[in-house]
């Protein structure tokens, strides 16, 4: 009787194991995926200022990002 209760211990605690696994690997997936929605919020927002006739400048100045990364966004949005 107590190899049986060794046996579903070490299951239960490998089971456990297996599942910090998976939680660590779903949050790490959710932070990729909101950093991926900000980021093509942004763009949005960016393409849509670009289009009401703000500068890239402008832009730029009010995101807080560099002027190339503007261009770039600007131009995927073009396409």
């Amino acid at each position: 009787m107590k190899e049986v209760e060794e046996q579903v211990e070490q299951l239960t605690l490998s089971t456990m194991q297996q599942l910090y696994e998976v939680k660590k690997r779903v949050k790490a997936l959710e932070e990729e995926l909101l950093i991926g929605i900000e980021s093509f919020s942004n763009e949005e927002q960016i393409a849509d200022l670009y289009k009401q006739g703000w500068t890239k400048e402008q832009i730029a100045r009010k995101f807080n990002m560099p002027i190339d990364e503007v261009n770039i966004m600007i131009a995927r949005n073009e396409r």
